[in-house]
């Protein structure tokens, strides 16, 4: 038995000793596991470098693609119905969103000519809105007009006239009294001419007023021919003439109407003219006399009467 075991001992090696790696075969061991996890990093760099941005940019067109597509339904609902001037507020709310957007989102919006259309809609209502508000104050104001009340020195009817020349040619015509400013201009106009006829007959009136008083006051007395007497000697003594020229034509009384005398005297602001000469038509017949009463019963004008017409 002795010799036995040690025949086994120095043939093969025990067990335990075979099991033991050698040092080569734990290099290759060690390489092959770090080419492994080389091989792993690199496949996570890839994934990281490839994959995330794809990922990445996904996500991103998703959302740009819902918001785009809630401005594109907002559009969409708003044109269900008919544009007037209540959608004005949805309007401006879905263009605030559309302004919000990205430029890659608004590329997605392929209905915004439809929102731009309907706010070209939208201000021609509030044009037309705004046209009928305004010639609607015109039309009311001329309606307010009391035609039988204007006066002369009326303002109201110029001041609808500068308010009506503002408006533009389509409020114009729809201003449908509007010929009514014309004949509420022609009756101011009216008054006014009647008032300046009045001022003037006024002024004429206080003009000879005063003629007549400084007339008496300057003019009391004259002897003398009647060609030499009037208007071209003074203005008091072109009153008279005038009043006596109204009343008569000598021509009518005397031959030679460069041969009249003439006598005037003043008494309690009244004259009393005598005419002398050659009567008409008979010169041969002696001297003739007509008597004349020279006044102003109204204070303004003189008035001539014409007397007693005898021979001297």
């Amino acid at each position: 038995m002795p010799a036995e075991e040690s025949t086994t001992a120095a043939g093969q090696a025990p067990e335990q000793e075979q099991s033991v790696p050698s040092p080569k075969s734990g290099k290759k061991l060690y390489i092959i596991l770090s080419v492994c996890i080389c091989v792993i990093a690199a496949g996570t760099a890839v994934g990281t470098l490839v994959i995330y941005p794809m990922v990445t940019q996904y996500m991103e067109q998703k959302e740009n693609e819902e918001k785009a597509q809630r401005v594109v339904n907002l559009i969409n609902s708003a044109l269900e119905n008919e544009i007037t001037l209540d959608s004005e507020d949805d309007l401006n709310d879905i263009q605030k969103e559309y302004n919000a957007l990205s430029a890659d989102q608004k590329k997605l919006v392929k209905n915004y000519d439809k929102l731009e259309e309907a706010a070209a809609s939208l201000e021609k209502l509030k044009k037309e809105e705004e046209d009928k508000e305004k010639a609607q104050e015109i039309i009311d104001r001329l309606d307010s007009v009391n035609k039988d009340a204007l006066a002369y020195d009326d303002t109201s009817i110029q001041e609808i006239r500068s308010a009506y020349d503002k408006l533009t040619d389509d409020q114009k015509k729809l201003v449908t009294n509007a010929d009514l400013l014309s004949e509420y201009e022609a009756v101011v106009q009216e008054k006014k001419d009647q008032k300046a006829r009045e001022d003037q007959q006024a002024q004429e009136e206080q003009a000879n007023r005063s003629l007549v008083s400084e007339t008496f006051a300057n003019l009391t007395y004259y002897e003398g021919l009647w060609d030499d007497f009037g208007a071209h000697v003074n203005k008091y003594q072109g009153a008279v003439e005038a009043a006596i020229k109204s009343a008569i034509r000598t021509s009518d009384y005397f031959d030679d109407p460069y041969s009249i005398v003439m006598f005037l005297t003043k008494q309690h602001e009244c004259y009393f003219v005598s005419f002398e000469g050659v009567p008409s038509g008979n010169p041969n017949s002696g001297a003739v006399r007509l008597d004349l009463v020279v006044n102003a019963p109204n204070g303004m004008n003189f008035v001539c009467t014409v007397g007693d017409y005898y021979q001297l």
